[in-house]
């Protein structure tokens, strides 16, 4: 899922946001989150 960034004239970062509906992106999230868990 692509993270925009949003700079200011000096480059700095002002605003980022993943372009994708919230619920992908949480989904993306989880699915992150859930690799290392131990499967039982």
């Amino acid at each position: 899922i692509p993270l925009v960034y949003e700079l200011d004239e000096k480059l700095n970062p002002i605003k980022h946001y993943y372009v994708a509906p919230d619920d992908i992106v949480q989904k993306a999230i989880d699915e992150v989150a859930n690799q290392g868990k131990a499967k039982k």
